[in-house]
């Protein structure tokens, strides 16, 4: 039970993290500071010397191939203890996870991230001799056919008949094809998935990564970067809370859209074909070509299939081989991944990201814009969809990298308000680049200019035990919301194609900017909600026919909305049908999608009423019944309700610069529980109470 005591003098484990990668230098005095600034520990990784941007393994001192590094890691891990400070793994010597410092790929590049493109020959009037060599960048040609041209369909494209695809025989490097008139020749060729990718647009080094679909190559990471701290220091991980993984990825993706490559890639691992088939009975090479061209309803159905079983396989490989070695041997998986904010980042990197992120043991987030104004909701609620559906928390990595100057000019108050923002969206744990000015510390015995933080002791201090009081008040604590949003995630699988540069798709086609603006005006007009995907409509569907009343993670589901898509599953629009003849409220935003994933036409989806979004918050005010007035004109007050202990709890967030009064309209006293100074006062029924600027406040009602 938590009481005003524990309230007021929360336990140091709920306080932030400080992420420290050079925590060997200088160690006892660092960790005096941290305990002196308030923080609740660590996440912090074995020594990989000065740099880990170099290329060769002199630059990282041999990571964990080193003993001297292991036992410097020892000895952090000793005094952490003597600090009573806890910890988390960070398990890489750099960023992004999965090369060790270069020692995971040495001697095996087979195991780094690959790419296929497609190259194409057609002839129309005139037969002609194909001769076909892979260039310096290629690996190996993996598969080559041709088929006729439909010529008598009276389009501008001229479609290739694909049913009438046969193969044509190759090499490993080369191959010769006879086109005879009005035929095309499709070769698909593995390379190297790393130029132009995250991979050499990062802060730590121009490495290549391992395929993170392939588990021999996430084991080579084990073996690399697990195994031998396991061994040389026995107790590392049983007394870790968890290990931190960070951004793996596929890494065939362009990011920058003012460089253009030569080959526009899809993810590819080299057992695909026979996973594909063996998940969906057919053989995924004739329609292969789909992925690269065409905008059809069969490419569409091809395009979730084949990012769905890319998830599949990242899960079962990567964040699922992880989280099981973690969980052995004592300690979770956890981490945060790559473009975690919009639905099409995710199917680019993972191919279905909650998918990956359900396998870990404790999902995670990153944020790097830390201004409360710039926040989106979709930020935090696209990872609580893996939290709620394993009934935990999450762990956000916050780092102010966006928007810098902006940032400076009020750092404390605007990352205090992200971290109400945060916990309202389920984050429960928080580990942070948010430096401290460790320089003022101690008449500046730690004066570095790296040292140089945003925030002094005094307020570092406030900052730990406002997060610390954020985690104590909602510990082991889901939202609650009868609102559901649909998670579309086979619209953007659907829709994606590979580019030669940073990837772009035409927005009237995507549920990208449908789903922003959908989540962001409901959550700033005042009202919590939950993103859900297909799996949690059929289930609600099933506590419908079970218990009467339709329910996703305990909660009653009252009203649905499905942002605008082109393409969408089969399965949740049938369960949307029982859950909307059983009285739930279903709408489409703006219209309804055109094609299933099953490459039928949706012929029947205007069964659910179609809304604007201004039909959005009348219908919200109607469903649910709330005790708070938040009809501020400039859409400044979040909020989220809880229960434990007896009481109703609703958390309200205020990420405006302004003291706002607000209206309670309860009919029984309440209390006011202060995270900002662990004070806690009365509230009559039928009374006001100020909402701080920057600031959250819990409001605790008797049942």
């Amino acid at each position: 039970m938590l009481t005003s005591e524990l309230f007021q003098d929360p336990p140091r484990k709920y306080a932030v993290r400080s992420i420290n990668h050079g925590l060997h230098n200088n160690t006892d005095l660092l960790l005096e500071a941290y305990r002196d600034f308030g923080y609740g520990g660590i996440v912090t990784n074995v020594p990989y010397g000065v740099s880990c941007c170099g290329r060769s393994r002199r630059d990282i001192k041999g990571f964990t191939e080193n003993p001297e590094n292991l036992e410097k890691f020892q000895v952090i891990l000793d005094k952490l203890k003597e600090n009573d400070l806890s910890y988390w793994i960070y398990d890489e010597a750099g960023y992004p996870s999965g090369q060790g410092g270069g020692l995971v790929l040495e001697g095996h590049p087979e195991l780094s991230a690959k790419g296929l493109y497609m190259e194409r020959r057609i002839t129309y009037d005139e037969p002609r001799t194909v001769k076909f060599r892979i260039d310096d960048e290629t690996n190996r040609i993996v598969w080559a056919a041709k088929c006729p041209l439909d010529v008598d369909r009276q389009l501008h494209e001229t479609p290739a008949i694909y049913e009438k695809m046969s193969p044509i025989p190759f090499q490993k490097d080369s191959l010769t094809c006879e086109l005879d008139p009005f035929e095309v020749l499709f070769i698909f060729c593995e390379k190297d998935a790393h130029y132009g990718s995250q991979g050499t647009h990062n802060t730590c080094s121009f490495r290549k990564n391992i395929n993170i679909m392939d588990k021999r190559a996430v084991r080579r990471f084990i073996d690399c970067c697990f195994e031998p701290i396991a061994a040389a220091c026995p107790e590392a991980y049983p007394n870790a809370d968890n290990v931190f993984t960070d951004e793996p990825g596929l890494f065939h993706r362009y990011v920058r859209s003012y460089e253009t490559w030569s080959r526009a890639l899809i993810p590819w691992v080299e057992n695909f074909f026979e996973e594909y088939e063996a998940k969906y009975g057919e053989d995924l090479r004739i329609f292969l070509p789909l992925m690269f061209e065409n905008d059809c309803a069969r490419a569409y159905a091809t395009r979730i299939k084949f990012y769905a079983l890319v998830g599949d396989l990242i899960a079962e490989a990567y964040s699922g081989q992880l989280a099981a070695w973690c969980e052995a041997h004592g300690t979770g998986f956890s981490g945060h991944y790559m473009a975690e904010e919009g639905l099409y980042g995710q199917v680019c990197n993972y191919g279905d990201y909650v998918k990956v992120l359900s396998k870990a043991t404790y999902p995670g987030l990153d944020v790097l814009s830390c201004i409360p104004d710039q926040f989106s909701s979709l930020t935090v609620k696209t990872p609580q969809i893996a939290a709620r559906k394993k009934q935990s928390g999450m762990m956000v990595e916050i780092c102010p990298f966006y928007n810098v100057e902006e940032f400076r000019k009020n750092p404390v108050n605007y990352m205090t308000a992200v971290m109400g923002l945060l916990y309202l969206g389920g984050v429960r744990v928080t580990h942070s680049y948010f430096a401290p000015a460790l320089s003022t510390w101690r008449n500046n015995v730690l004066r570095r200019p790296e040292n140089d933080g945003y925030a002094n002791a005094e307020e570092m201090t406030a900052f730990n035990r406002y997060v610390a009081r954020l985690g104590i008040m909602l510990e082991g604590l889901q939202n609650e919301s009868n609102v559901f949003v649909y998670y579309p995630v086979e619209n953007e699988q659907a829709v994606i194609y590979p580019a030669t540069a940073a990837q772009f798709i035409p927005y009237d086609k995507l549920a990208e900017t449908s789903i922003w603006e959908l989540v962001n005006h409901i959550y700033e007009n005042g009202y919590d909600f939950f993103l859900v995907d297909c799996d949690d409509l059929t289930d609600a569907v099933r506590t419908l026919e079970t218990d009467g009343e339709a329910k996703i993670s305990g909660n009653r589901v009252d009203l649905v909305y499905v942002p605008r898509c082109l393409v969408m599953r089969k399965a949740a629009v049938d369960a949307l049908k029982k859950l909307a003849d059983a009285g739930v409220k279903v709408h489409y935003l703006d219209k309804a999608p055109a094609f299933y994933d099953t490459a039928e036409s949706v012929s029947d989806g205007a069964d659910f009423p179609v809304c604007s979004i201004n039909d959005v918050l009348p219908e919200l005010k109607a469903t649910v019944k709330g005790i708070f007035q938040l009809d501020f004109e400039q859409k400044t007050v979040q909020q989220g309700t809880f229960h434990r202990d007896g009481k109703e709890i609703h958390m309200l967030c205020n990420r405006s610069g302004k003291d706002l009064t607000i209206p309670y309209n309860g009919t029984v006293a309440a209390e006011v529980w202060s995270p900002e100074d662990g004070s806690i006062t009365a509230l009559p029924s039928n009374s006001t109470f100020v909402l701080p600027a920057y600031r959250a406040l819990f409001i605790l009602i008797p049942e």
